[in-house]
């Protein structure tokens, strides 16, 4: 059996993920537990089974990346006071990412004795992993190991397993072992450039290449690779290599040359708001990492990072005394839904929109909160109703998605005309649901006996049932719903040559269940 990826870092995760996975293992044991949707705060309840508003049980999912302490445990204490303000005779099931130090567990048995007629539970890191073993369906997802890799390489058609592991095993020898793997470039002068590499069991950087240009474009690539760590991809005719060292074989003649800049530092959490701390801002947590690096300027950006709604670069100086001159840092911000689940895509619809109301941007650590972090002012952030309309979208997306307990992954099919008007109906139906309405109801029949919808019709008030399917694609799979039209009232009849016309004037009830799930 293959060692577990990561030995289970719940720290690997971020907070929305935590979420989706304790929701998993609950789903995994069985019980008829449902998600809440948490905009404008949860109420202390991030889960629940029963009723939202009279639930048997309620969960709390607490992710806390720096341990479980007495400062978590206060967070802890509100979010049960929150569950506890409407609600009465439930079990509180409190599921965290790290284990409780012991001052944590003498703050969680302090609140049980304070409340009695609550039974209170909770579920440290070190069971949730244990869950997570009884539950493989759950970990694969979320914590892959050597096993289930290797399975999913022997279930691909026309795969060759054991030949593909060896091509594997070459590929990784040739990026640790090979001498001319990663380079970094350092400029030495306007034309020419100096290529170091580290080597295996040299701690120093040595010269094996020089890059000479040979054009005026050879010349701008290397002064913007130098000074703000721009990548480039040329051919010999702008740029030559030129060996410092003989090499073991002979490299062939060159044909194009390719360089970006490497920095050693490590990704950094952040916890944004999408507006002032008094605002009550809504957050969402992104992890920033050095896309290039120049000798005047740098790149940050979250691009690539799984399961996040939004991509953000920082352009920032390297040298902060040139701030005086030049803007401290530059914010590009903008949407990127496809990869996420739909809630997820919801969260980060809903941030963008209130960003573009409040233009007021907050970062901290991500163990912080709204009122420790360090806010800026988007000067010329003019997305006009774009975003605001995303998360109209986005919320329109996510009914649809509760009513079918589902949560599917966004792909590039949201963005098509034919999603948008299938959505639109879907909603449609969804907002006459449970309502009894007052009016007119128009519906053709195909196949009817004429003298039986006749006698019908002559009975004056009446009433009727309709019952019809409806249907929608959501990111390759297909799901029906029954629905059914109670109707009071008279009908009338018109006969056409596609069938018959009827019209009830009167009073309607719509009734909506699921009928069929992805297929």
């Amino acid at each position: 059996m293959g060692e577990l990826k990561d030995e289970y870092n719940f720290n690997s995760l971020d907070p929305d993920k935590w979420e989706e996975l304790c929701f998993a293992l609950i789903h995994a044991k069985g019980h008829p537990v449902k998600t809440v949707n948490g905009r404008g705060g949860d109420e202390g309840i991030d889960a629940f089974i029963g009723t939202y508003e009279n639930p048997s049980v309620v969960f709390q999912f607490k992710f806390f990346r720096d341990g479980w302490g007495s400062k978590q445990a206060k967070q802890i204490e509100k979010s049960f006071k929150d569950a506890l303000e409407k609600r009465s005779a439930f079990q509180w099931v409190l599921m965290c990412s790290a284990d409780p130090t012991p001052a944590a567990v003498k703050a969680l048995e302090a609140l049980c004795a304070k409340h009695p007629d609550v039974e209170i539970k909770y579920v440290a890191g070190s069971e949730v992993k244990a869950l997570l073993i009884e539950t493989p369906e759950v970990r694969k997802r979320y914590f892959p190991d050597t096993q289930d890799q290797l399975e999913a390489i022997s279930l691909l058609d026309g795969n060759r397993p054991i030949e593909m592991i060896q091509n594997g095993m070459r590929r990784l020898n040739n990026l640790v072992l090979d001498d001319r793997l990663s380079v970094r470039v350092i400029a030495d002068g306007d034309d020419l450039t100096t290529i170091y590499e580290v080597r295996p069991n040299v701690t120093v950087e040595v010269p094996i290449l020089k890059l000479e240009s040979k054009s005026q474009k050879g010349r701008d690539a290397l002064e913007a690779l130098y000074h703000d760590g721009t990548p480039f991809t040329l051919s010999s005719s702008d740029v030559v290599l030129k060996p410092l060292i003989n090499f073991p074989d002979d490299p062939g003649e060159c044909e194009s040359v390719a360089c970006h800049s490497i920095s050693g530092q490590p990704p950094t959490p952040l916890l944004l708001f999408s507006g002032d701390a008094e605002e009550r801002p809504l957050s969402l947590y992104i992890n920033l990492k050095t896309v290039r690096c120049g000798a005047e300027v740098g790149v940050r950006s979250n691009e690539g990072q799984d399961g996040c709604p939004i991509i953000m670069k920082f352009e920032y100086p390297i040298d902060l005394d040139s701030a005086a001159v030049r803007p401290a840092i530059q914010v590009d911000i903008r949407p990127h839904y496809e990869g996420c689940t739909v809630k997820s895509a919801l969260k980060g619809a809903r941030f963008l929109a209130e960003l573009s109301a409040t233009k007021r941007l907050g970062m901290c650590d991500p163990n912080g909160d709204a009122d420790d972090a360090t806010y800026c002012t988007f000067a010329d952030l003019d997305v006009q109703e774009a975003w605001e309309d995303q998360a109209t979208f986005f919320e329109a997306l996510y009914r649809v998605c509760q009513f079918f307990e589902i949560n599917p992954i966004v792909d590039e099919s949201y963005i098509t005309s034919v999603f948008a008007d299938s959505l639109r109906r879907f909603v449609q139906k969804l907002d006459l649901l449970d309502k009894e309405l007052k009016g007119s109801l128009s519906f053709m029949l195909v196949k009817v006996d004429d003298g039986q919808l006749t006698e019908s019709v002559n009975q004056g008030a009446s009433s009727f049932v309709v019952d019809e399917s409806i249907w929608i694609d959501l990111f390759g799979d297909r799901y029906t719903a029954a629905v059914r039209t109670v109707s009071q009232g008279v009908a009338t009849c018109t006969k056409v040559d596609e069938g018959i016309i009827c019209e009830i004037r009167g009073t309607h009830t719509v009734f909506m269940s699921p009928s069929t799930g992805g297929d």
